[in-house]
């Protein structure tokens, strides 16, 4: 994987902006295709994808404003602890090799495929072309799962309808609100025989919900998708572009998540309509463990490091899916972590169980733990955990604000640890935490 430390615009780019740059960079989604050798082998420097030539960015280490052997994170020293008695723990355990395999023989089987990628695309494309009838100039986006590299092969398609709203306050809600029961009928209109459910869910963030069934021509295959639509809610295009590049870094990102996440849902604490996780928040927790609740890190702070690129709002929706840079560690000074998916998956449950929630907060724009206080949009009354929004600085989990929801969540740390720590079997499984793999 390769990240500049310094973005270079050619005169072209620099004329380009807004919707044009936003739909520029939506058509360039795309995914390579790995062998199950490159799946599971973590002994080396993860590669990714070399072939690709790398022809739009240049690299200067020297530019990054951050010492890039700190990776621009900071280690949380409670961890230390922590990690020292893991340690002897992992010593009691022995080997924890069919554990790392069944892992990624997990991710493997259950990631989302390039075949399903590119359903997408083309049905996004399609839902496009209906919607632009509506609002010309408009596009459609794809965001969330489907394009972080952080999705199963049964995720939903989330999408971004970026269009003019002149409004502003409550006209503009109501405007937005107005558009998607627009938007509904026209759905309805275009695909009438693929439609099953459709429905405009007030929210935070109003969606348009619906599923199309339908027999993809490409592939020949009957395929089903569930689409939820928002309108203009750009900070999701800027984090499903960070979360791309993290999941590229170090696979076993995409490998934590994919776990948590189906972990989360049979424990059903993956629900925010019912006061618990979203799956965004899933990601976040594991990104800031990658980040600081291991040394050395598993993945850096790109924000930090490269913010000419990820905290700039204009750059990073210019920037395509799958490019590919100089790393940000030089050779002479490389330091790896080379801990396996499953003593990180043991880990994690640890960190998570032993954090001080009630006084600090998750930041993967710091790279780092930040006091409660210290959040402009954080109401410990309300919020029972803070998990920085690393665009718009909000709490992605604001859903959990009920004592009862957040005991559960907490439980449900311990109850995976110790079932990790004192399994069932000789060693650990997916089978402990209720994950069980079947091949068809």
């Amino acid at each position: 994987f390769f990240i500049p430390s310094y973005y270079i615009k050619s005169k072209l780019d620099m004329k380009e902006s807004g919707i044009a740059l936003v739909e520029r960079a939506a058509d360039n989604i795309g995914s390579d295709e790995e062998s199950v050798i490159d799946i599971i082998s973590l002994n080396s420097t993860p590669k990714y994808s070399d072939s690709i030539p790398n022809i739009k960015y240049s690299f200067d280490l020297s530019q990054s404003i951050v010492d890039p052997e700190s990776g621009g994170v900071t280690f949380n020293v409670e961890a230390k602890n922590l990690n020292k008695k893991l340690k002897e723990t992992f010593k009691r355990l022995g080997s924890l090799d069919n554990f790392t395999t069944e892992i990624e023989r997990y991710f493997f089987i259950n990631r989302q495929t390039d075949e399903t990628l590119r359903q997408k695309k083309r049905l996004a494309a399609k839902i496009e072309s209906s919607l632009k009838v509506l609002a010309s100039g408009s596009a459609i986006h794809m965001t969330g799962s489907s394009v972080t590299g952080l999705g199963s092969y049964n995720c939903d398609i989330d999408m971004c309808w970026n269009c003019y709203v002149s409004l502003y306050g409550e006209d503009r809600k109501r405007e937005i609100h107005r558009m998607l029961k627009v938007a509904k009928q026209r759905i309805r209109k275009d695909f009438p025989e693929a439609v099953r459910s459709i429905d405009v869910i007030r929210a935070v963030v109003p969606i348009l919900k619906f599923e199309l069934a339908y027999f993809d021509e490409e592939t020949h295959k009957d395929v089903c998708f569930e689409v939820d639509i928002n309108i203009n809610n750009h900070p999701g295009i800027y984090n499903s572009k960070l979360l791309h590049y993290y999941s590229l870094f170090d696979r076993r990102f995409s490998q934590l998540v994919l776990v948590l996440k189906h972990w989360a849902q049979i424990r059903e604490i993956k629900d925010a309509q019912n006061g618990f996780f979203n799956s965004y928040s899933i990601a976040l927790l594991a990104l800031h463990y990658l980040q600081c609740g291991v040394k050395p890190y598993v993945l850096p702070n790109l924000q930090k490091l490269y913010p000419q690129i990820f905290d700039d709002a204009e750059s990073l929706i210019e920037l395509e899916y799958r490019q590919h840079f100089e790393s940000p560690i030089t050779k002479e000074s490389l330091t790896i972590n080379r801990q396996p998916i499953s003593e990180l998956l043991i880990g994690f449950f640890d960190y998570y169980r032993n954090f001080d929630f009630d006084h600090y907060a998750i930041s993967v724009r710091e790279g780092k733990i930040i006091p409660r206080s210290q959040c402009s949009s954080d109401n410990p009354l309300t919020y029972c955990l803070f998990i920085e929004e690393p665009y718009d600085y909000k709490n992605t989990a604001r859903c959990v604000t009920h004592q009862q929801n957040w005991a559960v969540i907490q439980t449900c740390f311990n109850d995976a640890y110790d079932s990790l720590v004192y399994p069932g079997g000789v060693t650990p499984s997916l089978s402990d935490i209720g994950i069980y793999i079947y091949i068809i």
